[in-house]
């Protein structure tokens, strides 16, 4: 019994955890089911629960930070001060054993729990009368256990139908969008706009406007007070404000960009950044090309800020350019759409065309021309392909108009959508 009860301390995995929180605090986000009591040493359950608390608080729990506040909660010796931090800090193991320390560590105190909760129950039945209240403990405890395996979105069909009813109802009441707007009412109309679960793809060739179709969509989304988080592998954080100050105020890109501006111009650039500055957008100008870095980033504003709507500008800077971009873009999008439902957001993938366009008379986007598309494809649920006639036709009778080709529709119509697009402003419109 001993020899089992000490191999359900896990003491040696969960240093390598939590050494590996404390290199990334923003792991944390990624753990599904670990709790504190479920850690096996009173120093790791305390280390645990204050890097949460410490992340609860907006703070990035750094080895200094997670130092000092052990002492001001006077917890400080009871973890083993700052030689214990130095030692998990040492601990090395890849990112990808995450998962599987944490499956460790809950399996380990489940069994725990079964090993004492068997080990009371003869004591428990010898002295009770109420057998029913003996059973009804050891139903709690199982179910308890239970609920970090799995099953819990695991409903009857009778159940399903009820909640299924009561969205229609809810529908009937209030017509309409179900999903976020995107400031456009065509759009709007034809995706039924922004639900959560849902994963966009934006697709063009380059220069089309997809990101400025992006800026425009989470600058309406900002005004509207919907909390918005825009990844950009491009575009600075200045020249992202710069092109939502052209699109808020009408006043030219290029003038911004140039100082070309009168006191007026002036007066109204002040105006929109005190308008602004209070939207609910974050921009994150990523330039170190890490999936993983965006999924912590998405979980921790979810959680700090509510985020509904996020943008990823783009893709193909997400894969290594080689031989395995496509089962890695596969990876990247899969995990995109996976993280999407869990979270209940919507977000937002601009995509690159690949070169095939330029080769047809007719240059508007099809499914196939996105980079990798295969699996692209699959895991989108709504494609949206953007085309401007101008850009391969200057005298084009089209001239300010953006064609938003929907291309795919898990649950609606394909078809066009046009809206006006403004090359100076960089601002879309119905």
């Amino acid at each position: 019994m001993n020899k089992m009860n000490n191999m359900h301390f896990t003491t040696g995995t969960e240093a390598l955890l939590l050494g590996m929180l404390l290199k990334n605090p923003g792991l944390t986000y990624e753990l599904k089911y670990i709790k504190s009591f479920m850690f096996s040493s009173t120093p790791n359950t305390i280390l645990f629960s204050s890097i949460e608390e410490l992340l609860d608080q907006g703070l990035i729990p750094e080895v200094s930070l997670i130092d000092a506040y052990l002492q001001s909660q006077k917890r400080y010796d009871t973890v083993g001060g700052r030689e214990y931090l130095n030692y998990l800090e040492k601990q090395t193991s890849a990112e990808e054993n995450l998962r599987e320390y944490e499956r460790i560590i809950v399996d380990s105190y489940k069994a725990r729990v079964l090993t004492q909760m068997s080990a009371e129950l003869p004591d428990l039945i010898s002295k009770s009368s109420d057998m029913e209240h003996v059973l009804n403990n050891i139903r709690t405890t199982l179910d308890t256990l239970g609920d970090s395996s799995g099953g819990q979105s695991t409903e009857q069909m009778k159940s399903i139908l009820k909640s299924s009813w009561d969205i229609i109802v809810e529908r009937v009441q209030n017509p309409g969008i179900q999903g976020f707007s995107t400031g456009l009412s065509k759009i709007d109309t034809a995706t039924g706009g922004m639900i959560g679960g849902d994963l966009w793809f934006l697709a063009s060739r380059p220069s089309m406007g997809k990101s400025a179709v992006a800026c425009n969509w989470m600058l309406n989304q900002g005004m509207g007070g919907i909390p918005t988080l825009f990844f950009s592998l491009e575009m600075s954080k200045a020249l992202i404000m710069e092109r939502l100050l052209s699109t808020y105020t009408k006043i030219p890109l290029s003038n911004l960009r140039l100082g070309l501006l009168n006191q007026g111009n002036m007066d109204l650039i002040s105006s929109a950044m005190r308008d602004m500055k209070d939207y609910p957008i974050y921009i994150d100008p990523l330039f170190d090309s890490n999936i993983n870095y965006v999924t912590t980033t998405i979980r921790r504003y979810v959680k700090l800020h509510g985020i509904k709507i996020v943008y990823l500008d783009y893709i193909q800077l997400l894969a290594d350019r080689g031989n395995n971009a496509t089962h890695d873009l596969g990876a990247i999008s899969r995990k995109l759409k996976l993280l999407a439902h869990e979270l209940d957001i919507t977000i937002i993938i601009l995509s690159q065309l690949n070169r095939g366009v330029e080769l047809r008379d007719n240059k508007r986007p099809m499914i196939a021309d996105m980079r990798q598309s295969g699996y692209l494809e699959e895991d989108a649920d709504i494609i949206i392909g953007l085309y401007r006639d101008e850009k391969y036709t200057p005298d084009s009778k089209f001239k300010g108009l953006m064609e938003n080709i929907i291309l795919k529709q898990r649950s609606g119509p394909t078809g066009t959508v046009f809206t006006k697009f403004d090359d100076t402003t960089v601002s879309v419109r119905d």
